[in-house]
């Protein structure tokens, strides 16, 4: 079987492209900024350096949020072509903190009470009768980037007044008291086939790795394993890491 990874060549894209060639008879790593969508025709084409993209029997598309348009794009024209892991849908749900939380509402998935705001002035009146703390963050970013907590309506009031310079819609979260840890699950298919509880440095309530959150190998109940599933199930994704907060 011949298969591709579309991506923009980061660390993780080249351990992924790695493991591919031990499980297909053929694998390719395509730069995704080679990659056009042709709509002029009777029927859209994706063109790799003004050239018609192969036929794979599978394709691995990968990238930042910044590129979620064009992911988004080429999985719509190649859906019917070729297996993807991904429905074009996932790109936009998993690049966009309001778009997820909408998606999981809407299959029921337990999610922290929420509010957005397109303006600060709206933002504030949400701050002054909300219970604190609370997260506010944008809707797009990844790495945990761009997420704050403030305990108080004076803190979050200053936090605002920051985001407001960037002219962004603000995302405001009940906080929830977690010691500063999270388990992240990783989903493929209908299976849960690894897991690992992150844990914050001290005095960072991010447990991101990239915040300098440290990993360690768990074990997930069948409870915990169902919802992580059901999460990636509701984008749209068949790998899918899943990122849960026990309070």
């Amino acid at each position: 079987m011949k298969a591709a990874l579309i991506s923009l060549g980061s660390v993780s894209s080249n351990w992924t492209y790695e493991a591919m060639k031990k499980y297909f008879e053929d694998a390719e790593h395509i730069n995704l900024k080679d990659l056009e969508v042709d709509l002029g025709g009777k029927k859209p084409k994706v063109l790799v350096n003004g050239k018609p993209l192969e036929k794979y029997d599978c394709i691995y598309l990968k990238g930042s949020f910044r590129y979620l348009q064009i992911l988004n794009s080429i999985a719509s024209v190649l859906q019917n072509e070729t297996y993807l892991p991904f429905a074009p849908q996932a790109f936009l749900f998993g690049h966009d903190k309001l778009l997820t939380h909408l998606a999981l509402q809407q299959h029921n998935i337990p999610m922290p009470e929420t509010y957005i705001s397109a303006n600060p002035s709206g933002a504030q009146k949400l701050l002054e009768k909300v219970s604190y703390p609370i997260v506010m963050k944008f809707p797009s970013g990844t790495q945990g980037k761009g997420v704050m907590f403030a305990d108080s309506y004076s803190s979050a009031k200053s936090i605002l007044d920051a985001m407001s310079a960037l002219n962004q819609p603000v995302i405001i979260q009940k906080s929830l008291e977690t010691g500063g840890t999270d388990m992240r699950a990783l989903v493929v298919g209908d299976k849960v086939i690894a897991a690992m509880k992150r844990q914050a440095e001290e005095a960072e309530k991010r447990a991101n790795i990239h915040a300098g959150g440290k990993g360690t190998k768990t074990e997930l109940d069948f409870k915990t394993k169902e919802l992580a599933v059901k999460t990636a199930q509701a984008v749209g994704a068949n790998i899918c890491a899943v990122d849960i907060l026990k309070s």
